[in-house]
């Protein structure tokens, strides 16, 4: 049953990290030229955690502590984007992850999520464990970015 719990949060994830793919802005036109919507006058950035077709995804990962065997769902999403990776990715984008200890630790989790944005500049957060997920959901909107939650229990 556990096993089961594991393949359906895994799947959850996959689904998650291919839409993030699959809205990821278009990349600058060839040759340095501007972009059509710069062309236009739209004013626009860089979007964050996105450089040259790379989608940089931040983990907030139970690696230490009693709960540390959760952190097969971060190895479990590892492998899938290096398996997306090593098939050209999604619409040519592919992914580079950053991973970070929350030691299943509300205020970790907080500081770890905080640290992924604003210090590793990812474009989303897969956070894993229970108290940090339910640690985020008051300033996951000031965090302005799409953050993906797994765990092996219900919320």
């Amino acid at each position: 049953m556990k096993g089961l719990r594991l393949v359906r949060v895994v799947l959850t994830l996959v689904l998650g990290l291919s839409a993030v793919a699959c809205s990821a802005p278009a990349p600058a036109s060839p040759g340095g030229g501007a972009s059509s919507a710069a062309q236009s006058g739209a004013s626009g950035s860089a979007q964050q955690g996105v450089d040259n077709k790379v989608i940089s995804i931040g983990m907030a990962s139970i690696l230490s502590g009693p709960s540390a065997s959760a952190s097969a769902i971060s190895e479990a999403a590892k492998v899938y984007l290096d398996m997306v990776n090593r098939k050209g990715g999604v619409n040519g984008y592919t992914f580079k992850y950053v991973q970070r200890d929350t030691a299943n630790q509300p205020a970790q989790a907080v500081a770890v999520a905080q640290q992924l944005l604003n210090e590793d500049k990812v474009f989303a957060t897969i956070i894993e464990g229970t108290p940090g997920m339910q640690a985020l959901v008051p300033i996951a909107p000031s965090l302005r970015e799409p953050i993906l939650a797994a765990s092996l229990w219900r919320v």
